[in-house]
């Protein structure tokens, strides 16, 4: 198995992309801890694969990052791959966009992967095919209009990434990101389903069909696993070639 062993953390592991994620290192041999906000969901995922536990935590807070890794190193002895999946998805236009939805946005996409990366670094250091892998956008690649402050906190993603890469490879430590297009989940099964909005945006995409988490849930697990023990700082498009156009 492609996980064997490692030891996984998380974020949004609860339902969509994150879940899958979860599912698939599972499945190929990870310990994986799953954090959110919620601890239903977390639980549903946690129940599919005896490999996963749950851990209810607000990344946002300031203890929180550090509550996580704590809670991974109790349950697993340590850990070796951290998957930033969590975010906020707020779309407005510039006139419509308050500072609070600004600063909720930078604070979850951008702070909260931030010190995420920052507090589990002391175990990655000791962990075996050390890794993070940080889940962006489409929208950290190009602009669409009424989403410029998710955009910014999306984009924020890909510099953190290429940084981090450059100085921690000395170290072992590889770091990549992967940037989705509109995946079908539970928060865009009413975009999906809408035929207009449809008929509008799926021409976006040449391979003719909306992501499935498994698309995304797949790369990740590529990015994660030694097979990808000479890529780090990649930032890896994962939208049936939307940004190809």
């Amino acid at each position: 198995m492609r996980l064997d062993g490692r030891r996984a953390i998380v974020t949004g592991g609860g339902s969509g992309i994150g879940r899958a994620i979860a599912l698939r290192f599972a499945e190929e041999g990870a310990n994986v801890l799953v954090v959110g906000r919620r601890m239903a969901p977390l639980d549903q995922t946690a129940s599919s694969n005896d490999r996963i536990s749950a851990c209810p935590c607000d990344i946002t807070t300031t203890e929180g990052p550090g509550e996580v890794v704590r809670a991974a190193v109790d349950r697993f002895g340590g850990v070796d791959i951290l998957v930033n999946n969590a975010g906020a998805f707020e779309p407005a236009p510039l006139a419509e966009t308050s500072d609070e939805i600004f600063d909720r946005q930078l604070g979850l996409n951008a702070r909260a992967t931030y010190r995420m990366s920052q507090a589990v670094l002391p175990q990655l250091r000791q962990g075996t095919g050390p890794n993070i892998v940080n889940l962006g956008s489409i929208l950290s690649l190009v602009g669409i209009p009424g989403n410029s402050a998710y955009g910014a906190s999306k984009g924020a993603f890909v510099q953190i990434t290429r940084c981090l890469a450059v100085e921690l490879a000395r170290e072992g430590v590889r770091v990549n990101c992967v940037c989705p297009g509109l995946v079908e989940t539970e928060q865009t099964r009413a975009l999906v389903e809408d035929k207009a909005f449809v008929k509008n945006n799926l021409s976006s995409y040449p391979l003719g069909r909306f992501g499935r988490t498994t698309d995304v849930a797949d790369a990740c697990l590529f990015l994660a696993s030694d097979e990808a023990g000479w890529i780090t700082g990649a930032v890896l498009p994962v939208d049936g070639g939307f940004t190809a156009r």
